[in-house]
């Protein structure tokens, strides 16, 4: 994930009530906890995180009920916590074709905790909730 789709997931999860930390968890590792800081931060001052200072005008992300992002992660029904386990579940040193990629990650899969499935499950309704309540 691209810095500025990052700095745009954070305007509007600041948007949407949440505070530097739970936006820090919620992304899972993805950027600092002091950066969530600051961007939140920047927000509270100018309605804004500035993404750039090149020559000119500055370059501001700017996001709405009205310009939700195409690809938003609150549409996602797996959620960062579901990938990341997904991830430490798979033995990459089994992984030496594209059959046993295929394997690996069927085998991988099964070994998913049911009560990270179940928090995924739940957070995307609530992300779901939140979307229409906006008008999204």
């Amino acid at each position: 994930m691209k810095s500025k789709d990052l700095q745009k997931l954070v305007f509007c999860k600041y948007e949407q009530g949440d505070g530097p930390t739970k936006i820090f968890r919620d992304l899972n590792g993805f950027v600092g906890l002091r950066t969530v800081n600051r961007w939140c931060k920047m927000i509270r001052g100018t309605g804004s995180i500035q993404l750039s200072t090149s020559p000119g005008a500055p370059r501001l992300a700017r996001t709405n009920k009205d310009h939700w992002p195409p690809n938003s992660p609150d549409l996602n029904p797996l959620d960062y916590s579901m990938w990341d386990e997904f991830a430490i579940a798979i033995n990459w040193k089994t992984v030496i074709s594209k059959t046993t990629l295929i394997e690996e990650l069927k085998r991988a899969v099964k070994e998913i905790r049911q009560d990270v499935i179940l928090q995924s499950c739940s957070s995307w309704t609530i992300r779901l909730q939140r979307v229409l309540k906006n008008d999204g």
